[in-house]
């Protein structure tokens, strides 16, 4: 929960005047290329162009684990974490 919280914090910081579901969109839809809080680094974008075929999705990245011995992860590297355009 709190990723979705600081994430529409992080997308709604642009937001000018009174807060309306069309001022909401706006916001969203003009955020810049951001971190997403709590994420280890990973970037959003929320303007429709992360994945063309589904506007909704705001970031194609991930985190892949590496595991040791236990099946435990002993570290994460970021993976398709790269800028979504304009």
């Amino acid at each position: 929960m709190f990723n979705s919280l600081a994430g529409l914090d992080v997308a709604t910081a642009g937001l000018k005047g009174d807060v309306t579901p069309a001022s909401l969109i706006a916001a969203v839809k003009s955020m810049p290329w951001s971190v997403l809080p709590g994420s280890g680094g990973l970037h959003f974008r929320c303007n429709g162009k992360a994945d063309p075929a589904h506007p909704a999705i705001c970031s194609n990245a991930l985190l892949a684990g590496k595991l040791n011995s236990q099946g435990r992860a002993t570290s994460y590297t970021p993976v398709g974490d790269a800028q979504i355009p304009d």
